[in-house]
């Protein structure tokens, strides 16, 4: 009974973290900085990879994003210098102590860090980027507002003609939220450049501390959920047929949920985006074809097996030549 409510309870966490997950998606998917997951992409899958199989970030995976905080304090002095400074400039440059002690925590946290991952000094420098990020968002809500309630219409004129962004145009399919982003002071420009990017890269990290905890639970809730199904087939359990029965529609939900977690997933949009696929489709890629055999093949594999011999004898007959083969 007790493997039974741990399984229940574990399968419900899992379902909770992953609607909350679902949840944090789409609000920052509904932000003016959505093409920045598409800028760091390469950078996200090509150092500690994505997705359910990611690793967190090390001490030494951050030596980019470090420059990046220091960068977006060094411009925010810049623009506090220049008396011309007005608008956004003006803004980022009133910012320019906090960005600035931002990049200094961030600098405090590496000293003594070693390539070597230590839980303590990582934690601590993880820490820190997060508090730096909220610091850079809250400045590009701040910048998104500004640019919203003062457009610059000649400069919008002239980065995006009316025959551009009309139907067939060059720009007809350009988020319009990105073309109205434009509009205002190149050098304030690439500040939120800079900073979209340095938040997105926070975020997808935060995406991968969540789903290392949604792999773990996954795992768990489905080798429970079979060993559950092995008890009661070796041992005659009373009354034996609620429990049979009650054992696998526990296997069967548990089993379809994770199926489906996978493809919502892999349709998200900020999702897609870090893993370089086409948001809203499944994209049947090696990645997900691994995942589905993991986390869905194998448990519905072993759940026959375990309850009918007849499948065990026929995976054994196709197995046994394959052995034969090897040296």
């Amino acid at each position: 009974l007790a493997l039974y409510a741990t399984v229940l309870l574990t399968f419900v966490h899992f379902i909770v973290l992953t609607h909350l997950l679902r949840l944090f998606l789409r609000r920052m998917a509904a932000l003016p900085m959505i093409e920045a997951y598409d800028r760091v992409a390469h950078k996200v899958s090509g150092t500690f990879g994505f997705q359910l199989h990611a690793r967190v970030p090390e001490v030494a995976d951050l030596d980019v994003a470090r420059t990046s905080a220091t960068a977006l304090a060094g411009l925010a002095g810049r623009f506090a210098a220049d008396a011309a400074a007005r608008g956004v400039m003006a803004y980022i440059a009133d910012n320019h102590d906090d960005l600035k002690a931002a990049a200094a925590t961030i600098d405090h946290a590496f000293e003594g860090t070693t390539r070597k991952n230590d839980d303590g000094k990582t934690k601590a420098v993880h820490t820190a980027f997060f508090a730096a990020s909220r610091t850079a968002f809250r400045i590009l809500d701040r910048i998104w507002r500004m640019r919203a309630e003062t457009l610059d219409l000649s400069r919008l004129s002239a980065v995006s003609p009316a025959d551009a962004v009309v139907s067939g145009g060059a720009q007809s399919k350009v988020p319009t939220i990105a073309i109205l982003g434009v509009a205002g002071e190149e050098a304030s420009l690439f500040w939120s450049r800079l900073a979209e990017d340095f938040v997105a890269m926070r975020v997808a990290t935060f995406i991968i501390h969540v789903l290392g905890q949604v792999r773990g639970l996954m795992l768990f809730a489905l080798s429970a959920a079979l060993l559950l199904v092995a008890s009661v087939v070796a041992y005659p359990f009373h009354p034996g047929r609620f429990i049979t029965v009650f054992t696998w529609v526990l296997v069967i939900v548990v089993t379809v949920g994770c199926f489906l977690i996978i493809l919502r997933l892999e349709k998200d949009e900020i999702m897609s985006r870090l893993g370089g696929t086409e948001p809203g489709r499944i994209n049947l890629r090696p990645e997900l074809i691994s995942k589905l055999v993991i986390y869905v093949a194998l448990p519905v594999v072993g759940l026959l097996t375990a309850v009918f011999p007849e499948v065990s004898d026929l995976l054994s007959s196709w197995i046994d030549p394959l052995r034969n083969l090897l040296p």
